[in-house]
C-alpha cells in the first residue's frame, strides 16, 4: 500500500497486489479516505480486502500465499 502524503492524514491510497512468478500487478486499488471512516490507518486493510477479493473473483488459479509488511490490521485479518 502507498499513500499520497507520509503519515495518517492522506486522503487517497493505493493498494495493489504482485505475481511474484511474472513480476506483473495483478489487481491495483485505489481508497479514498471517506471510504474508510476518514481514517487514514484504515485504508490500508481495505486495499488489501478489495485487492484479494477482486484477485479470487477473478483467477482460475488458487491464492496459495501471501507476503505482506508487517502492518498489524493486515495481520489481525489474516491469522483470522
Amino acid at each position: 500500500g502507498r499513500n499520497n502524503s507520509p503519515g495518517y492524514s492522506s486522503q487517497y491510497s493505493a493498494y495493489s497486489l504482485m505475481d511474484i512468478n511474472t513480476n506483473k500487478i495483478l489487481p491495483l486499488e485505489v481508497i479514498d479516505s471517506r471510504e474508510a471512516n476518514d481514517k487514514s490507518v484504515n485504508m490500508e486493510k481495505l486495499g488489501f480486502t478489495r485487492a484479494v477479493d477482486d484477485l479470487v473473483r477473478k483467477s482460475l488459479q488458487p491464492l496459495v500465499e501471501i507476503v505482506t509488511d508487517q502492518h498489524n490490521q493486515i495481520k489481525s485479518l489474516l491469522s483470522k
